[in-house]
């Protein structure tokens, strides 16, 4: 019998894959929902198998990956995965995952999925490789987005992160991840670059220079001048949030007493 951790925010998806998995001898021996429970409980339980979605694990996805992938005795890895425009394989392939299954794979296709990896046989969903080859042209839209997801991504779209969103929205830090995978699913976008862009593109944000201003810092792209004061989505060089430490060398953070 083959162990398996399970992380998994939804209950009924979870029970789903459970009822799969025993049709290939596998038992689940925990279910968890977040990326801290799951190091936690692997590091426990030292299960063969680990199957988590990218809806769960959110912006901490590969951060939590590269933790599990540093122990010695790291489990194979089966990433439940939830495409969106802009999604690439470079962006899949940074998860160095055993498996790749689409989120909404049949229990077929799943099965194929973890008999592959029980054998130490790396697998990928012909369906994901397909969305990523031919992916579906969407117009995202605002329209559908409540208002406290509007005000969740306007804050997300001036560089916050979770944390300070949290803070400024007075809101939980799991309750603004939700919020944001929320938002990213409705308007069809890959990711807080993205959203950002958006947002500023359709202004459905207040003044970005006022909002700038009231928090305290403004963004300002490499070799822009320091009056500027706003983010370019129309600029050939790559948006990116301020929140993000990976990216300060594409970005200089500025006070606006600057």
């Amino acid at each position: 019998m083959t162990t398996v951790l399970l992380c998994e925010l939804s209950e009924i998806s979870a029970a789903g894959i459970e009822a799969v998995l025993k049709l290939a001898a596998c038992e689940v021996v925990r279910h968890c929902r977040s990326g801290d429970e799951m190091l936690r409980i692997a590091g426990l339980l030292r299960p063969e198998i680990i199957i988590a979605s990218t809806r769960t694990l959110g912006d901490d996805a590969i951060a939590t990956f590269r933790k599990l992938q540093a122990d010695d005795r790291c489990p194979r890895i089966i990433l439940l995965v939830e495409t969106n425009p802009g999604t690439t394989v470079g962006d899949l392939d940074a998860f160095n995952a055993d498996g790749l299954l689409m989120r909404e794979a049949s229990a077929a296709t799943l099965l194929a999925c973890v008999k592959c990896v029980q054998e130490r046989r790396p697998w990928v969903d012909p369906d994901l490789l397909h969305s990523l080859a031919c992916p579906k042209r969407a117009t995202a839209t605002t329209d559908n987005l409540t208002s406290r997801e509007n005000q969740v991504m306007h804050l997300a779209a001036l560089g916050m992160s979770n944390k300070e969103i949290a803070r400024q929205a007075t809101l939980s830090e799991g309750t603004v991840k939700m919020y944001l995978h929320r938002i990213l699913v409705k308007l069809r976008l890959a990711n807080r670059t993205q959203l950002a862009a958006f947002a500023h593109s359709r202004s459905q944000q207040p003044s970005w220079h006022g909002q700038i201003h009231n928090y305290g810092r403004a963004i300002i792209l490499e070799g822009a001048s320091h009056d500027s004061r706003k983010v370019h989505a129309g600029s050939a060089r790559p948006l990116r949030y301020i929140s993000d430490d990976n990216y300060r060398n594409r970005f200089r953070i500025v006070s606006n007493d600057n």
